[in-house]
């Protein structure tokens, strides 16, 4: 047997595009020939990051805990992948190739089309396939004996996909929440998804919760039964059951009276108020046994080869080119069989977002937290650096001082209580008056001086050393007593086509950003609102979006 060089990379596995499946913000799926060692073959399909994404490391650590996820839930109606490797120095996430065609198809067909509408009995066998899957990757064990938990985040019509056999399979974990051992990303100031498919509560900065999935799910059902677009969801709780009523009104005539009800709960404002995803499961699966019409595998045997577009096949924009596997370092893993692009040859088509009837997936930035929360911590920051602060001030006092003069004692840091407030804006305080009602807070405490305010050594020139900061003490003053019995879960402040900075007050609960501001577990009444340097006042009674201008030196909030 010949010897074998350790330091020589295994062979690799060779992947020969064939065309794009699909673009998106941050990757490429292709359809793929791949060949490995013995000239095993088989078609597969590639996630590639674009080149632009795969240094960035939100983007980067997505994809790879997608491929950590994906790999632990295994079920007929998930997405299979296989492996998670490096091609031509970017990450990539090898699974199996579906053939057949993403729903979107079906709501947005192409304009020459003439695939039938399709039946309720197919519907409801996708919205029945699909609840399973979530309900699946929401109860699967992990690694360490705990739920994953997983919410997808993202169900829209192109994330589920069909086959000529009538197979249904949920795709792009990309964005999904979970909780399993080695999640690499982040996402507490983010909030991903798809506008027309967001619920009103993950809209409004609520918690991510399966119930979200289920509305996301509710959307699809509808706009699979009627083939148009649903919209996005009301934040009011009134206007958006007015939508949900109108939604089933127009399903009853094309569905029947029980599938538009069972939308209507899947839509509901109140997220305990939606059916789990096993509830939808099992009640779809009630409502097929009293359909007689066509099922999902006579329609796709019918549409699906009349929706695959492979015949296009990209202009042949994709077609023999090749992508080789390297390691983690990004040096090639080579072998007789495989070609490395050159560096100058032409790259896989870039990915761009195409204009589509169904939203695309989005990063939502979150509000920002109300200024009334963390109080404590930014004192002790605030105290930290100022303690910090006294102990370089001495330190240079040390090192640059006569060489004649003896060291200075060491400073002492000052240490101040922290009490739980709201931190006072860091100004020189009035001086007190003279005399001061029986109920005023106690004045605070004098600081001691710290080492470098000692007097030098009698006989020393006198040099004044570095200038400490001053040291502010914050009061304490009593926080509002506030009903918490009746508190509204959340509203939403907007100031229409402007990134003026809006600051919103609502009894104990303040909050502000960039022309929105998102206000939490507030008490019902009136909202103090200020934008522009002007201020106004608006009663808010239940959850809901509040709509503000700034016009010729007037705000005006409704």
């Amino acid at each position: 047997m010949p010897a074998t060089n350790p330091s020589e990379p295994s062979a690799g596995r060779r992947f020969e595009l064939v065309r794009t499946l699909g673009v998106g913000s941050f990757g490429t799926v292709y359809l793929a020939e791949m060949e490995s060692a013995g000239g095993f073959r088989r078609r597969v399909a590639l996630k590639v990051l674009n080149p632009t994404w795969d240094q960035v490391s939100d983007a980067s650590t997505r994809l790879r805990d997608e491929a950590r996820l994906l790999g632990r839930l295994q079920h007929r109606h998930i997405v299979r992948v296989d492996d998670l490797l490096r091609l031509d120095g970017r990450w990539a996430l090898l699974m199996e190739f579906i053939d057949g065609v993403d729903l979107e198809c079906v709501v947005s067909p192409p304009p020459d089309s003439t695939i039938p509408a399709m039946s309720p009995k197919a519907a409801l066998e996708i919205v029945a396939a699909a609840a399973s899957a979530l309900r699946a990757a929401n109860e699967t064990i992990g690694n360490d004996d705990r739920p994953l938990a997983v919410v997808h985040r993202d169900i829209k019509p192109s994330n589920i996909r069909v086959t000529a056999a009538g197979d249904v399979k949920v795709l792009d974990f990309g964005v999904a929440r979970a909780d399993f051992v080695g999640r690499e990303a982040k996402t507490e100031r983010v909030r991903y998804g798809s506008l027309g498919y967001m619920s009103p509560e993950r809209l409004l900065g609520g918690d991510e919760t399966p119930a979200g999935d289920v509305y996301a799910l509710g959307v699809v059902l509808y706009e699979l039964l009627l083939r148009i677009t649903y919209g996005r969801s009301e934040l009011a709780p009134d206007a958006q059951d007015a939508q949900v009523k109108r939604a089933a009104e127009a399903l009853s005539p094309a569905a029947g009276d029980e599938i538009a009800a069972l939308v209507a709960r899947m839509l509901a404002y109140e997220p305990e108020d939606r059916p789990s995803a096993h509830a939808v499961e099992m009640e779809a699966r009630a409502l097929l046994a009293t359909r007689t019409e066509g099922d999902l595998a006579a329609w796709c045997s019918r549409a699906v080869p009349a929706l695959d577009l492979t015949a296009a096949d990209d202009d042949g924009a994709v077609r023999g080119r090749v992508l080789a596997e390297s390691d983690v370092s990004g040096r090639a893993i080579v072998n007789s069989a495989t070609m490395v692009l050159p560096a100058d040859a032409p790259q896989p088509v870039a990915a761009v977002d195409p204009p589509t009837r169904t939203s695309d997936t989005m990063a939502l930035a979150q509000p920002e937290p109300p200024a009334n929360v963390g109080g404590p911590l930014r004192m002790a920051w605030i105290v930290g650096a100022l303690t910090v602060a006294g102990l370089i001030a001495g330190l240079g006092w040390a090192l640059f001082r006569p060489a004649e003069d003896p060291a200075p004692p060491a400073p002492v840091p000052v240490t101040l209580p922290v009490a739980p407030v709201e931190v006072a804006p860091l100004e020189a305080a009035p001086p007190p008056a003279a005399s001061a009602p029986k109920d005023s807070p106690p004045e605070a405490a004098p600081i001691p001086p710290v080492a470098a305010d000692l007097p030098p050594k009698s006989g020393t020139p006198k040099v004044p050393p570095p200038a400490a900061p001053p040291v502010v003490a914050a009061i304490a003053t009593p926080a509002p007593v506030v009903d918490t019995a009746a508190r509204l879960r959340s509203a939403k402040f907007a100031l229409a086509n402007s990134t003026e900075r809006i600051d919103v007050v609502c009894g104990d609960v303040r909050n502000g950003g960039s022309g929105n501001a998102l206000m939490q577990s507030f008490p019902p009444g009136p909202c103090t609102v200020s934008a522009g340097g002007l201020t106004t006042t608006v009663n808010v009674q239940e959850p809901r979006k509040v709509d503000c201008t700034l016009e010729s030196g007037t705000l005006t909030c409704r």
